[in-house]
């Protein structure tokens, strides 16, 4: 999650969508007033969804109507094979740390969480394990009475394109976003997902496949 006051937007950053990329392409221009923090506790939580940030901006007091609400979707069979891929390469990276460098709690955190998803687990179930504990990515930018409340949807898959188009929105010069937290591919999607996690992501993600026209 990103606030600018100045430039009246907020970013609500479903995870897996590009979200450091975005981050780390806006805060260099010196707009960004509040950067949501790791930790799921923190007032403003870094993967929030829209109704909580809609409640703080209430309990501050600021006008939600007044800010652009920007978010990102993802084709959902690539979104939770990228989850595969990145904690695999979190639980490798974690493992191999050097006990010399201190991490963090989050990171800690998620370190450990990623060891415990893998160990004994055949990919099948560390698929499923992992796609019954995201929540669904309409769940990011839908109340509890199905409205959407966020004006601007982009789509990872044209991600550039679509960044710009957000630039123009705010009035700043467009760029090329940068390209960060990139796994390295270490399996393809068809080596993990099977027809019964196919249809679980299916039946999960079914508001962001309607809507976004997606398909595997």
């Amino acid at each position: 999650m990103l606030i600018s006051h100045k430039k009246k937007f907020i970013t609500i950053d479903i995870p897996k969508t590009a979200t450091r990329s975005i981050r780390e392409s806006l805060n260099p221009l010196g707009i960004i007033d509040i950067v949501g923090g790791p930790l799921i506790e923190a007032k403003f939580y870094q993967h929030g969804t829209a109704i909580q940030a809609k409640k703080q901006f209430e309990e501050n007091e600021w006008d939600w109507e007044e800010y652009l609400k920007f978010t990102i979707v993802r084709n959902p069979w690539t979104r939770y094979f990228s989850f595969f891929t990145y904690f695999l390469e979190y639980k490798e990276k974690f493992i191999k740390r050097c006990l010399s460098i201190k991490w963090g709690e989050p990171e800690i955190k998620q370190g450990k969480l990623c060891v415990n998803l893998f160990e004994k687990n055949t990919d099948h179930q560390i698929m499923k394990n992992i796609i019954n504990s995201q929540i669904a990515q309409s769940e990011y930018f839908l109340d509890e009475s199905g409205k959407i409340l966020i004006e601007d949807i982009a789509r990872f898959e044209n991600l550039n394109n679509e960044f710009k188009k957000f630039c123009r929105k705010i009035k700043v010069k467009d760029f090329d976003i940068a390209h960060a937290n990139k796994s390295k591919k270490r399996k393809e999607l068809k080596d993990v997902l099977d027809q019964e996690l196919i249809d679980l992501i299916a039946e999960k993600e079914k508001k962001v496949i309607e809507m976004m026209n997606y398909s595997i």
